[in-house]
């Protein structure tokens, strides 16, 4: 998944440098436009009054006309200032410009081109994002249903009469939140697991430990005085759950529990010689 998000930042680093070389490319391309368009309206203006006065021209094709010069030759050169002064604000004519759109035009269609393919392999690898994330978050529900159901069965044989759930913070998205448990040991009120006592503790995390045993299996645990906080009905409980998986999984179980240490296959010790002083481990197989 990193490597696929890797690939579409670098997709769209790449898609906003061809985006900006395009909107270079249209600036350029639009102020072409607007010359073109401007000389074609000088042209249109020129043709229509040329065509004016050819037809006027025509009119009056053969017959002699005696002009009468009315204005100084002042009046005159000041109007051709001007005309010579509006010929200038035209500017040159580019006569070239038409082949650069061209040129500019064929640049933008392929880049136009590469953005759609970028853009086709962005919207590819956010579908397989999607498709990633909607198959772990399946496989999160299926898996989490499993233990929440072990987990309830497994609570009310640790505490008779007593229930215990799994909660998610959010249902609708999973992983945005964590799980709270929610347990109501035999005659008290349901409580979250911060306001349990020890022993209660203790039987709600055995029997979150073991519910997850049950969806993945693991060839051995290591308990570290987990009855340190149970009566003597509750290690007997747990004794014999303990007993029920050692079939499939092996258990070494540090304890000073009476109920404990008589329900297991083996004993390992750890005894002090008397005259040296040497510690020595002992071991025991229990009879059948």
């Amino acid at each position: 998944r990193e490597s696929l998000l890797d690939e579409k930042d670098k997709i769209e680093e790449k898609n906003e440098k061809l985006l900006s070389e395009i909107d270079k490319i249209e600036d350029k391309k639009h102020n072409i436009e607007l010359n073109n368009q401007k000389f074609e309206v000088q042209m249109a203006n020129h043709k229509a009054v040329l065509d004016t006065l050819k037809n006027k021209f025509e009119e009056y094709k053969g017959i002699k006309i005696e002009i009468e010069i009315t204005k100084k030759p002042e009046a005159i050169e000041q109007e051709i200032r001007k005309i010579e002064d509006k010929i200038i604000e035209l500017g040159n004519v580019n006569m070239l410009a038409l082949e650069e759109y061209k040129k500019i035009e064929q640049q933008y269609l392929k880049i136009e081109s590469q953005v759609k393919v970028l853009e086709s392999e962005k919207n590819d690898v956010l579908k397989m994002i999607e498709e990633i994330e909607s198959r772990k978050k399946h496989t999160f529900i299926e898996s989490f249903n499993g233990v929440s159901k072990s987990f309830e069965s497994l609570f009310s044989q640790l505490s008779p009469d007593g229930w215990g759930k799994l909660v998610l913070e959010n249902a609708e998205d999973p992983f945005s939140g964590g799980i709270e448990i929610e347990a109501k040991p035999r005659g008290k009120k349901v409580m979250t697991l911060n306001l349990l006592s020890g022993g209660e503790k203790t039987i709600t995390a055995l029997a979150f430990i073991f519910a997850i045993q049950e969806s993945k299996m693991s060839p051995f645990y290591v308990m570290d005085e987990i009855d340190s906080a149970l009566d003597k009905e509750n290690s007997k409980r747990l004794a014999v759950l303990i007993e029920k998986y050692s079939s499939e999984s092996q258990f070494i179980v540090i304890s000073h529990n009476d109920t404990l240490i008589g329900s297991a296959d083996r004993l390992i010790g750890v005894s002090m010689d008397a005259k040296s002083g040497e510690s020595k481990i002992v071991g025991i197989k229990m009879p059948n």
